[in-house]
């Protein structure tokens, strides 16, 4: 992800559609003053302390493509192959890659700066990315060599995939 302020984009769009702080907030299910006080004036909060399923569902209030909020260039739009592993729940695709390497768990957290506990909860419950923050799942994106998109879990608005 680039340096951007995320903030300023989030901000400038509640205000587009004509919403509250308080509106997005409780839809989104933030606490209003962490969304007043941090999310709105702290360029790096999105990306750095809400997990993935906190930003998908700001997203979702807002309505924002989470790739253009980011500035995620598709991949596929940009001439990758699509490879049929990405199909794949995330964790097993993501627990596929790491065998690939001949890593174990230790030595992916170690890469991606988290404990093996932390490793194998990522891979043995396929919802436990949407728990992770954008960041660390980035190090994973890039430890593993999958589409930091993939591992968001969000398709192109253009490509469709």
């Amino acid at each position: 992800m680039k340096d951007t302020d995320y903030s300023e984009k989030v901000r400038k769009r509640r205000i587009e559609l004509g919403l509250t702080v308080e509106e997005v907030a409780r839809h989104a299910e933030i606490l209003v003053e962490e969304y007043a006080f941090h999310l709105e004036s702290e360029p790096e909060y999105i990306r750095d302390v809400y997990p993935l399923k906190v930003v998908k569902k700001l997203c979702s209030v807002l309505r924002l493509d989470l790739l253009n909020l980011l500035e995620v260039p598709c991949k596929f739009c940009q001439g990758s192959p699509r490879d049929p592993e990405y199909d794949l729940p995330r964790n097993d695709l993501i627990s596929k890659r790491r065998r690939e390497r001949g890593w174990s768990r230790s030595m992916l957290g170690n890469r991606i700066g988290f404990l093996e506990p932390g490793v194998a909860n990522l891979e043995d419950d396929e919802s436990e990315s949407e728990n992770w923050g954008l960041e660390n799942l980035e190090k994973v994106a890039t430890a593993l060599d999958i589409p930091f998109q993939v591992l968001l879990g969000v398709s192109c608005p253009r490509c469709g995939l």
